[in-house]
Formats: structure tokens, sequence, C-alpha cells
């Protein structure tokens, strides 16, 4: 019978311990892992003040050139909303940074702020979403927070 080998890395992204297992490859797959996971935290955190989700929600409603990658978590924001009937909301960053949770837990240098005139709830509908482009309008006042979905995707 032959051994497979795997190779593990343990590090922290997105607020929380990461771990990757590669089966059957080298530990070039390791970097190559924590790269891609350290490039969506570039993109998408809402601590970080110039990662996509950032630009958009300080944008007023001006469209926002973004990374590939942000196009599919917004679409997976939208999807969400709309399949839960508004259950999942990725809208609600101003009702958080109401309940204290403006500051990241990993590095207290990173903060969000709310751009003037944000609301507390948006419709994620109303996005506007151009994936050949790599565009994104979000609706002035909207306060997008990744949160779950972009751990998860």
């Amino acid at each position: 019978m032959e051994t497979v080998h795997t190779a593990t890395l343990e590090f922290r992204a997105m607020a929380c311990a990461a771990r990757v297992v590669v089966v059957g490859g080298t530990p070039a797959h390791l970097t190559l892992a924590r790269t891609a996971v350290e490039h969506l935290e570039q993109c998408w955190s809402r601590f970080l003040p110039n990662s996509d989700l950032t630009r958009i929600n300080a944008a007023g409603g001006r469209p926002v050139t973004v990374d590939p990658a942000t196009i599919t978590l917004i679409t997976a924001m939208v999807q969400g909303w709309a399949r839960t009937e508004g259950a999942f909301d990725p809208t609600l960053l101003a009702p958080l940074l109401g309940l204290g949770y403006a500051v990241s837990w990993d590095n207290p240098a990173h903060a969000t702020s709310l751009a003037a005139g944000t609301s507390l709830r948006s419709r994620p509908t109303d996005i506007e979403i151009d994936g050949d482009r790599c565009v994104v309008r979000a609706p002035s006042g909207i306060g997008l927070d990744a949160g779950g979905i972009g751990k998860g995707l």
C-alpha cells in the first residue's frame, strides 16, 4: 500500500485560526493556499482601509473596480439575502459597529468606520455587479460586512 503524504499549516486569517491540510501534494501547496487566503482577506476585510469591501462601503454610490474574487463574494451576499428572504443580511455593518465591533480582534490598529449616511439596513439586491468589468456599485448608504460568508467562501 502506497503512503499518501500530508502536510499541515496553521496560521491566523480573517480573525480566526486557519488550518490547511494538503493531501498528496507538496509543501509548496501550503504556501499557495496561505497566499490565496491572505489575498482574500486583503480584498474582503472591512478592517483594512484599502480593501475592496471598505472601498465599496465608502464609495457613496460610485462604481468601484474590484478583484474578481470580490465579484464572487458580493454575488454570494446578494444571493444569500434573496434566498433567505432577508434572514441572512450582509448590510448590517452599522448595527455591528453600534454594538462595539468596530476594531479587529487580531489587530486593534485596524478599525472600521462608517461613511456618512450609512443606514441600518439596505437591500442587497440594489447592488449592481458587473462581473465582466469587475465593477461593483452599491447604493449610497449601504454598509456591507463579509463576516461569515467571507470565511465560508
